[in-house]
């Protein structure tokens, strides 16, 4: 039970400082990423993701003091967090499509192809860790972080077309150019209009750290009696939950046929609450599978 409540402070610790300065970092990505292309919105994050990762493997081989680790996510949250990747693949999709309804589509199908692949990745790492410890399953990890920014660098084009003659890189004063952007988000709108992207911005990044600091707090709960959950049986029951993603896309094509998005949106979230909460009364591994099964068929 200590282990636990070290591990859930650590794991609120690093939350924390981890999104405080991620929040502006990803509104800076996201104005710059208008002028120059969203390439840069997928690369700085995976950098910043690379450079964690090579941390948690020198603290693993080298038995560091584990609080290092939160430095390390304060540095690597200065490149962009999470928010700030999924958001630049979302809108390199975004700027693809031709209307609306495509958009939610093709956004779906990248949120589909998100879920089920890391479906595939938790599996595996059980295994791999079972096998071999922690330190091979993040040398590899750190691999594929580099293949990813090879080919974000070097293959991937850019999604929208950029102005040589007013190229960013040659402007002196690109910084203010930035701040007068972000302060145009909110300046150019009516006050409601700014109230909800206030209201939004809150609603996701609330979410998130609710989100994610969950499955963190689920993970730990099975570890611990009474479920006692192995590596292997971690993966498979994390693996299970992400069929959520395979499922949204059915649902979120059959549903924008007669809702709109705010209300999707808010099903999905419902959901999210929903599920949380039955596992927060599961105490035999059976119905934990049962429980993630269930919440696998909400938005």
């Amino acid at each position: 039970m200590e282990v636990q409540k070290a591990a859930s402070l650590f794991t609120m610790y690093s939350e924390l400082f981890s999104m405080i300065p991620s929040l502006p970092m990803t509104l800076v990505l996201v104005a710059y990423s208008d002028q120059r292309g969203r390439k840069i919105t997928i690369i700085l994050p995976l950098i910043g993701s690379l450079v964690y990762c090579l941390c948690l493997l020198a603290v693993s081989i080298f038995e560091l003091n584990l609080y290092l680790l939160i430095a390390a996510s304060i540095f690597s949250s200065l490149f962009g967090g999470i928010g700030t990747i999924l958001g630049g693949c979302f809108s390199y999709v975004a700027d693809l499509c031709e209307d609306g309804k495509q958009k939610m589509l093709r956004m779906a199908g990248l949120d589909m192809m998100l879920g089920l692949l890391s479906g595939v990745a938790v599996i595996s790492t059980g295994y791999f860790l079972h096998a071999t410890g922690f330190n091979w399953p993040f040398f590899t990890a750190a691999i594929f972080h580099v293949l990813n920014l090879v080919y974000a660098v070097f293959i991937l084009e850019e999604s929208r077309v950029i102005d040589s003659t007013n190229c960013a890189e040659n402007d002196p004063h690109i910084f203010q150019k930035l701040t007068f952007g972000i302060y145009q988000l909110f300046a150019r709108g009516s006050r409601s209009r700014n109230c909800l992207l206030i209201l939004l911005i809150t609603i996701f990044c609330s979410f998130s750290f609710v989100y994610f600091g969950g499955l963190s707090l689920v993970t730990l709960y099975e570890l611990n009696e009474p479920l006692c959950w192995n590596e292997i049986l971690i993966g498979y029951g994390s693996a299970l939950s992400t069929a959520v993603f395979a499922v949204s896309f059915v649902g979120v094509y059959v549903l924008s046929c007669c809702l709109s998005s705010p209300s999707i949106i808010f099903i999905g979230m419902l959901s999210v609450f929903i599920g949380l909460v039955m596992m927060a009364f599961i105490k035999t591994t059976l119905l934990m599978f049962l429980g993630k099964f269930h919440h696998s068929f909400y938005l």
